[in-house]
């Protein structure tokens, strides 16, 4: 049975981010770490974002890259929601789906 576009989009982001966690030196079940990724993803423009290591290392590197698919991310889950889905793209979607939302919660109130 083939996904839907979706869920397809979601997939293929966490295989993405899967392929990034070698070089972020964490793992997407370390709660606090992935936590802080979503705070750097969500900072507003005006803010800086400091990076806990050179972005022209690996880990920074990703981590940039992490950042820039944040909008994406919170714009397929919306999308989600509006149709009643539910989306499961793998646990490392799921890990920093989770914090980018309690995240935006958090900065909406």
């Amino acid at each position: 049975m083939a996904q839907d576009p979706l869920t397809a989009q979601a997939v293929a982001i966490n295989n993405d981010l899967e392929s990034k966690r070698s070089a972020l030196n964490f793992g997407w079940e370390e709660e606090g770490k992935v936590r802080t990724l979503a705070k750097l993803a969500l900072a507003n423009t005006g803010e800086t974002i400091k990076l806990d290591c050179s972005f022209t290392s690996p880990e920074g590197q990703a981590k940039m890259e992490i950042i820039g698919l944040a909008p994406t991310i919170l714009k397929l889950i919306e999308q989600a929601e509006a149709s009643g889905q539910k989306l499961d793209g793998g646990a490392a979607w799921k890990a920093l789906s989770t914090a980018l939302v309690a995240e935006k919660g958090l900065r909406s109130k």
